[in-house]
């Protein structure tokens, strides 16, 4: 709830409705502390998105990921979406999301659509320029479609002892 008003109020500042996915963008994985690095020690990005999925709801976030002809597609979902704020909840998760593949996966990687249940904002080519992508808004979810082949891509500098460290915090 707190993340919530938070976001209302830097929305309000900044009268930038972009705001909450440009910062889940600059936060990344640590934003999600040891679940984030965990993540990022996995030995590659489907055990990665497991893992995420696995213990999201320690950030009341729900994560799902299908297949579907060659696409993965990610969903999110906020665990509360009655609070004050939950959708700029979501809409910063799809961020750190976003942020969290382009790690893993380096700079070739990008989404080929992004799904998103808000409704049109003011200047939606600011989405499309933060996210690399083509956005769409008014979805039925928050989803990132991206090629599935991305799933069993490796992780360089994956550290099997220090993800076992991490996993006994998380």
């Amino acid at each position: 709830a707190q993340i919530g008003r938070y976001l209302i109020e830097c929305v309000r500042a900044t009268r930038d409705d972009s705001f909450p996915l440009r910062l889940g963008l600059a936060e990344g994985p640590s934003a999600l502390n040891a679940l984030g690095y965990m993540a990022q020690h996995s030995p590659d990005v489907r055990s990665s998105l497991e893992t995420l999925r696995t213990y999201g709801h320690i950030f009341a976030g729900g994560l799902s990921l299908s297949r579907e002809r060659g696409l993965a597609v990610l969903e999110y979902k906020f665990l509360f979406p009655r609070i004050e704020g939950a959708g700029l909840v979501s809409e910063a998760a799809v961020g750190i999301l976003v942020s969290v593949l382009r790690q893993l996966c380096g700079p070739a990687w990008s989404p080929l659509e992004v799904r998103m249940s808000r409704v049109l904002p003011l200047q939606p080519s600011k989405w499309r320029q933060c996210l690399g992508a083509p956005v769409s808004f008014g979805a039925d979810g928050n989803l990132l479609v991206f090629s599935a082949r991305w799933l069993d891509q490796q992780v360089e500098r994956a550290d099997p002892e220090l993800r076992r460290i991490l996993h006994d915090r998380v």
